[in-house]
């Protein structure tokens, strides 16, 4: 089994997503913690169009709001320190246009093409 700290993401491909074009390429070439060290699958929503609270979860869940896909679940607070480090303006973008991320334990899910799991 991987160890969960001896392990990172780094993105390798502009991400696929809601946020601007502008915003996702600030992604390329960064070095994210991981929440898990192996690819999973996840129920998955947009971040500007899926649900935001957990009523509106568990109703998108009930009616097929979600989609499961496979990839590389990254905490949403601490990937986002790492996106100011390099821009500030797209780390602002997010915290401006899906403030609901910060809350919880929610999680980035990069797709498996998107990026490459490196040992630290």
């Amino acid at each position: 089994m991987l160890g969960r700290a001896a392990y990172v993401l780094v993105i390798t491909q502009v991400p696929a997503g809601e946020a601007p074009l502008w915003v996702r390429e600030k992604w390329l070439d960064l070095t994210l913690p991981l929440a898990n060290p192996m690819a999973g699958k996840s129920l998955t929503g947009g971040v500007l169009t899926g649900p935001r609270t957990r009523w509106d979860r568990l109703k998108a869940l009930l009616f097929g709001g979600l989609s499961v896909r496979r990839g590389w679940a990254v905490p949403v607070e601490p990937a986002i320190e790492v996106l100011h480090r390099s821009s500030p303006e797209a780390a602002q973008w997010w915290r401006e246009n899906a403030p609901h991320l910060f809350t919880g334990h929610r999680r980035f899910l990069f797709r498996l093409e998107e990026g490459e799991l490196r040992r630290l």
